[in-house]
């Protein structure tokens, strides 16, 4: 419709500057267009008075028109690049959904790991002391071993007779 518009106000254009042409080919009393007499018994100052006005209202209503055309154009273009930057802002959100969520997985098998680590270390802490417990006890029973091969050697050179005690179990209890 703007289109059909601005074409007419185009050809008027161009029928006002045919009458303005013709009529200062002539006397300047009369307008006309293609031969054809529109006006006459006109001052010459009222027929460029009138020229002028004609002129100016078809070049207003193209000007108008072919604004309306490039807003209507430019209108279009922003609601596109609209719907664009929204269907990117989509799927921003989106990505920083998936990340969120990742993020979470990540920071629980991250807690999950450190508790893990914590509790082998512990375990690894535990066993530790064990065996120094038991090297220990290795250690006083080899002392106790060598302290009875001692007396049992030296009651060897004297021909005496030693009672060795019976080694007692560190881990059981002598009374039931």
């Amino acid at each position: 419709m703007l289109l059909v518009l601005f074409v007419l106000a185009m050809g008027m254009t161009g029928a006002v500057v045919a009458a303005a042409l013709e009529t200062a080919a002539g006397d300047g009393t009369r307008i006309a267009i293609a031969g054809i007499e529109l006006v006459s018994g006109l001052t010459p100052r009222e027929a460029t008075i009138a020229l002028v006005g004609a002129a100016f209202a078809c070049g207003l209503l193209a000007a108008w028109t072919l604004g309306a055309l490039v807003r209507r154009r430019s209108t279009r273009r922003l609601k596109q690049l609209a719907a664009t930057i929204r269907e990117r802002e989509a799927a921003i959100e989106a990505r920083r959904t998936i990340i969120a969520g990742r993020i979470e997985d990540l920071q629980r098998a991250h807690d999950e790991l450190l508790g893990r680590r914590d509790a082998l270390l512990s375990e690894v802490e535990r066993l530790s002391d064990r065996a120094a417990e038991l090297e220990e006890r290795i250690r006083e029973q080899h002392r106790e071993l060598a302290r009875v091969r001692l007396e049992l050697e030296r009651a060897a050179a004297g021909d005496e007779v030693v009672v060795v005690p019976e080694p007692q179990a560190a881990d059981t209890a002598t009374d039931g």
